[in-house]
C-alpha cells in the first residue's frame, strides 16, 4: 500500500490551510494525493441533500448561489434558519465537491481522501466514516471540499468507506447502565458529552457511578473492578428486583408534562442486545421494581472505589458577563493554568464552547481539582473571567473533535 503524504497548502481565496490523509486509511489505489480545504463546518454544513442525491460538484457561481436558493432545504438549527451567507470560494480557481455519507453506530468520526489521476483523467473523493459502538442510529455526516479546478474532460468519483473503529486497547463492552437525559436544564447537560450517567457496568468487572457528596448538590466520580462474582451478583439483584418486568413509557394524553422532567433510562443485555427501558418522569410499568432499582443505584458504594480520572473528557468553557465578573470584583481568582488555546470560543462573539481535553493536562486537572460532577470553577484569561467544566467520558465514549466544537450550535 502507498504511504499516504500529508501535504499543506495555503489557498489564498480562502485564508485556510488544510489537508487530511491519515496514513491508516489510505485506500488501495495509486493516483497522487490531492491538495483540499475541508469546508465541513463552513455555512455549507446547513445544507440538506435532496432525497435521491448525495453528492455536489460545484464549479461556478451559478451552480453555488442555487445551494443556497429556493427549493433548497437547510438543517432546522437556529443559525441554519437565519443563514445569510456563503462560505467565500473562488470558483474560477476551485471546485467545491460535497458528499452526504451515511451509516450506523453510537457516534463516528470521518476522514476525507482526495486522489487525482492525470493519465486517465479522473478525480476520486473518498470519505472513510470510522463508526464506534453497536447502536442502531443513523449517523448522517455532509462532507464539503475545494480543491483547485478539476477540468470537465475528468470524471469525477465519490466513494464512501465504512470502518469498524479499531481501538489500541479494547473497549469494554457496556451491559448494565442507569442514565438521566434531561429536558428543561442548562445546555450541556442536555449533550450526550455534557453529563456522566449515574451508574455504569461493564462486562470486563468496571463500574462507574456517582456518589453524591453530603450536603452538596456534586458527586464524586468513583470506578472500582469487581470480581467476576461481584459482577453477577449484582446482574442477579436487579434481575431479582424486576427489571425484565419493566417497559418504557411516554406520558399519555391527560396526565401532565413535568417542565424539568427527565428521561430515566436504564440499559441491562438481555441475549445478544441491551435492553433499555426509557421513562418520562415517574410515568412507570412497574413502580415497586422502578423504585427498587433506582434506590439500589442510589445508594450503591464499593470500599474498593477510587476516584475516577478519565483519559479523555468535555471541557466546557463559558464566558462571564460583566454582570457576573463584578461579583468576583473582591475574589483572588486563579489564571487558568492549561492551554491558552482553550479560552477562545471557535466562533466569534460565543459565550459558550467546547473542547476534547485529554493528555497531560487533563490527568494534571484531575490533581488539582479531584473528578466532582458537576464541578463549576471560575478561572481568570486575558479576555476576563471564565466557568469551567470539565466532563469525563466513560471508556466506551468516542465523540467526534468536530461535534464537540460544533457546541452549542447544533
Amino acid at each position: 500500500m502507498r504511504k499516504a503524504t500529508c501535504l499543506l497548502f495555503v489557498f489564498g481565496a480562502l485564508g485556510l490551510s488544510g489537508c487530511d490523509l491519515l496514513d491508516s486509511l489510505s485506500p488501495d489505489f495509486t493516483p497522487s494525493p490531492v491538495l483540499f480545504e475541508d469546508l465541513s463546518m463552513s455555512e455549507l454544513h446547513c445544507i440538506v441533500f435532496p432525497e435521491g442525491v448525495d453528492s455536489h460538484i460545484i464549479r461556478n457561481p451559478i451552480e453555488y448561489a442555487a445551494l443556497f436558493n429556493p427549493p433548497q432545504s437547510f438543517l432546522g438549527t437556529p443559525e441554519c434558519k437565519n443563514l445569510t451567507r456563503q462560505p467565500p470560494v473562488d470558483l474560477s480557481k476551485y471546485t467545491i465537491l460535497g458528499q452526504l455519507v451515511q451509516g450506523g453506530g453510537c457516534s463516528a468520526r470521518f476522514q476525507k481522501i482526495v486522489n487525482r489521476n492525470d493519465v486517465e483523467r479522473f478525480i476520486r473523493f473518498v470519505v472513510v466514516m470510522q463508526s464506534f459502538g453497536l447502536c442502531e442510529m443513523l449517523i448522517s455526516n455532509r462532507n464539503w471540499i475545494a480543491i483547485p479546478s478539476i477540468p470537465r474532460t475528468y470524471e469525477v468519483g465519490f466513494a464512501a468507506e465504512h470502518r469498524q473503529w479499531a481501538a489500541t486497547t479494547p473497549i469494554p463492552e457496556l451491559e448494565l447502565q442507569l442514565e438521566y437525559e434531561p429536558t428543561f436544564a442548562p445546555r450541556r447537560w442536555t449533550v450526550e458529552f455534557g453529563r456522566v450517567p449515574p451508574f455504569s457496568l461493564y462486562k470486563d468487572g468496571t463500574a462507574i457511578y456517582l456518589k453524591t457528596v453530603p450536603n452538596s448538590s456534586e458527586q464524586h466520580v468513583r470506578t472500582v473492578k469487581l470480581s467476576e462474582s461481584e459482577r453477577q451478583a449484582l446482574l442477579k439483584r436487579v434481575e431479582e428486583l424486576g427489571f425484565d418486568r419493566l417497559a418504557s413509557r411516554e406520558p399519555r394524553p391527560g396526565e401532565p408534562i413535568i417542565a424539568d422532567a427527565p428521561y430515566i433510562v436504564l440499559r441491562m443485555e438481555r441475549g445478544a442486545a441491551l435492553k433499555e427501558v426509557r421513562v418520562y418522569f415517574n410515568y412507570v410499568s412497574d413502580a415497586q421494581a422502578w423504585q427498587a432499582i433506582l434506590d439500589l443505584f442510589e445508594s450503591y458504594d464499593h470500599p474498593r472505589a477510587e476516584e475516577y480520572r478519565a483519559q479523555q473528557a468535555t471541557l466546557f468553557v463559558r464566558k462571564l458577563s460583566d454582570e457576573e465578573e463584578a461579583q468576583y470584583d473582591n475574589v483572588r481568582v486563579k489564571s487558568w493554568p492549561y492551554g491558552q488555546k482553550y479560552l477562545k470560543p471557535h466562533k466569534p462573539d460565543q459565550y459558550e464552547w467546547a473542547w476534547v481535553f485529554s493528555g497531560n493536562e487533563l490527568q494534571q486537572f484531575w490533581q488539582d481539582n479531584g473528578t466532582l460532577y458537576p464541578q463549576l470553577l471560575i478561572y481568570g484569561g486575558s479576555g476576563g473571567l471564565y466557568e469551567i467544566e470539565v466532563v469525563p467520558w466513560l471508556p466506551d465514549d468516542s465523540f467526534p473533535i468536530d461535534v464537540i466544537e460544533s457546541y452549542p450550535g447544533f
